[in-house]
């Protein structure tokens, strides 16, 4: 006989962990197989978190291959339809469009693009994206360790970068998808899929969010983050100037925990790797003499407080 199988969960951990190398490879795809097999409760969300982990830890190693994918993808269908199922009223087909059309974008949400099963929100400054997620759950943090001068002072030019006042007053996201769609999609109340929004944005962050209004929908689009078959690309207003040219930044960051949208994101040897691409630079001087950088970056692995990672730089 063989080496027993490794558990789909042990094997999410191991390529999670900071020592994952080449060889556990083989070992942690095998784990993927059994994620495939029907017969899963429905109510069991445990080969939703293993199957997200999994491929998000492979596809953070560029190790990522068709039969884990395919796998993963068959388990979150099977877990996205069953839950349709349940609500078989739900609307999905288009309806009227309530986007923005030709009206400025404000201080409120509202819809960017309408699709079959996604629909692109704008998320304005000052409304948190704070409900639990299902790989802050599968991916392992380090312990807690404390923080010196130097990270404090990291912190602070971050905040200052975000562009918004610590003190403001946050809006949850949530409850205006709640109060929007609530009526006609149950996943809108449902916190244990984070009322269908498929990632997050910082509290001080403007910009599209992705909302689902089907649970098969939500799925799909979380594994496409998982597999990191998305761009995302941000415009940055930064004070100083910063070093012209493409580089890539690359930190490990230690992230509050799940639902805190108080404590800071801090540099950390036992944070999780950050990897941004910074594509442009411009730099830019004010009439009153203060310098600032509009700069274009891709996130390839994205964290909470991004602006650490600019300060880090």
């Amino acid at each position: 006989p063989g080496a027993p199988r490794p558990q789909p969960q042990h094997a999410g951990n191991v390529a999670w962990g900071p020592s994952a190398v080449c060889s556990c490879r083989d070992a942690c795809a095998d784990a993927a197989d059994p994620l495939a097999v029907p017969g899963t409760s429905c109510c069991d969300d445990r080969p939703v978190l293993n199957a997200l982990s999994l491929v998000e830890a492979f596809a953070g190693m560029d190790r990522l291959d068709r039969r884990m994918l395919e796998a993963a993808a068959s388990v979150l269908e099977r877990r996205g339809s069953s839950l349709d199922k349940l609500s078989p009223d739900a609307q999905v087909d288009l309806r009227p469009c309530l986007a923005f059309g030709d009206r400025e974008l404000g201080h409120e949400p509202g819809i960017l693009l309408e699709q079959q099963h996604i629909l692109v929100l704008w998320k304005p400054p000052g409304w948190t994206v704070s409900v639990q997620k299902e790989d802050d759950a599968a991916a392992p943090q380090a312990p807690e360790e404390k923080s010196g001068q130097e990270s404090t002072h990291l912190v602070t030019h971050a905040a200052v970068l975000a562009g918004g006042p610590s003190g403001a007053r946050s809006r949850p996201l949530q409850d205006w998808v709640i109060q929007t769609f609530g009526r006609e999609h149950p996943i809108a109340a449902d916190a244990s899929v984070a009322h269908g929004l498929v990632h997050r944005l910082d509290r001080d962050t403007s910009g599209a969010i992705l909302w689902a209004r089907s649970y098969a929908g939500y799925f799909r689009a979380r594994l496409q983050f998982a597999a990191r078959a998305l761009r995302k690309h941000y415009a940055c207003l930064c004070t100083g100037w910063l070093p012209l040219g493409v580089r890539c930044v690359s930190v490990a960051l230690r992230e509050p925990s799940a639902g805190d949208v108080t404590s800071a994101t801090l540099p950390s040897h036992n944070g999780r790797p950050a990897h941004t691409e910074v594509l442009a630079v411009r730099h830019l001087l004010a009439p009153s003499g203060i310098c600032a950088s509009l700069v274009e970056v891709r996130l390839h692995t994205g964290r909470r407080g991004r602006g650490v990672e600019e300060a880090w730089r």
